[in-house]
Formats: C-alpha cells, structure tokens, sequence
C-alpha cells in the first residue's frame, strides 16, 4: 500500500503538466487517507516526500511563481493527514528564504495557474481547480511561514519592515474563516513570542481591546 502511495506521489511530482500532476494528486490524497487512523505508520516516508517536494519549492520561492502547483497539493495532503507540527521537522529551514517566501504568499493570494490544456475535458470545472490549487499552495506556504518565524535570527539585519509585513500577511486572511485563518493566525502567535517581538505583541493586544 505504502508503494502505490509512493509512486502516485513521484507521478505527480515529476509531471509539468498541471492536469496529470493533479489528477495524480487527487488520487494520492485518496489513497494518503486510509492512513488517517494510524497516521504514524507514515513516518517512515514522510522525510523523503517532503525533501523531494521541498527542492522544487525552494526554487518557487526564489522565483516567486509556480509552474507545478499540484506539488502542494501533495504537501497539503501530507500535512492534514499526519500533522502539521510533525511535518514542519522536515521542512526547509533557512533564514535567507524568510523574505522571498512572504513574497512569495502575497503572489499566492491572486495566483492563476495556466491550464489550457484542460479546455478539451469538459467534465473539468478550471474554476474549481483554480480555487483548489490556489487554497493549497497558500495554506502549505503559511505553514512554513510558521516555521521561519521562529527562527533564531536578528531582525535588524532585514532592509525592510519584516515584521510589519508579517501581521500585514496574516491580516489578509482574518476574515475568512476557514483553515488559512487559522494557520495565519499560528503564524502570528508565534512571531509574536519572539523576545524582539515585545512592542508588536503590545500593539496587537491593544488593537484587540479596542474591537
């Protein structure tokens, strides 16, 4: 079972083409989630999925766009089956990649994907995969947003206002009120318990007093 598991992920982390490599994502997520009662049996594939997936994100990041968003798809997948914080261990970690992935978000929260080759498939609603792949993409990049924040590092060394843009970020996604709200706001709880982060942890709890 794990090997038909492995194998409909490399399928759909290898393809360019954004119909195969979600409709292989669409069947990995089926099959990831006979795993939802024993997800630990997981464990042992999980590191080697995400470093696979995470050498294609990295260059997403630095290039601020994504020609194969089903790779989050896959990553989403992981995450909502096995746990996020479980999954964060193997994440990319890196302090060079904390401004390029806020960037990055903010490209994600108007992305539109290329899918012409979909127009010949009626039964395909490019809408609806859109919405899909754009909500996965986001969701994946906040989750290690969580991670990057609480790396050790001197926010002084940043040009530009880091922690600023961060509760910008976060704001974007108060008023949906779905699984983006909440990994914005996992965000923000631990930016904010940064020993840097004292005046800005003020401000928000005085901006909420005052709703």
């Amino acid at each position: 079972q794990k090997q038909a598991l492995l194998q409909l992920f490399d399928n759909s982390l290898q393809s360019k083409n954004i119909y195969n490599g979600s409709g292989y994502a669409l069947d990995f997520d089926k099959e990831i989630r006979n795993y939802l009662e024993q997800p630990q049996f997981l464990d042992e594939i999980i590191p080697d999925m995400l470093h696979k997936s995470f050498k294609l994100v990295k260059e997403d990041i630095f290039l601020k766009q994504t020609a194969r968003p089903h790779i989050y798809s896959l990553i989403y997948s992981i995450l909502d089956v096995r746990n996020f914080r479980f999954c964060l261990k193997f994440f990319e970690n890196h302090v060079t990649l904390l401004q390029p992935l806020i960037e990055f978000v903010q490209f994600a929260q108007t992305a539109e994907f290329k899918i012409e080759d979909l127009k010949s498939f009626q039964s395909i609603d490019i809408t609806l995969l859109q919405s899909h792949l754009q909500f996965r993409l986001q969701f994946v990049l906040l989750t290690h947003l969580s991670l990057l924040v609480l790396l050790p590092f001197n926010i002084d060394d940043f040009d530009e206002n880091v922690s600023q843009k961060i509760v910008d970020l976060v704001y974007v996604y108060k008023s949906m009120n779905n699984k983006l709200t909440q990994m914005a706001n996992e965000v923000l709880a631990r930016f904010l318990t940064r020993q840097d982060q004292k005046e800005l942890l003020s401000q928000q709890i005085s901006f909420i007093n005052q709703q």
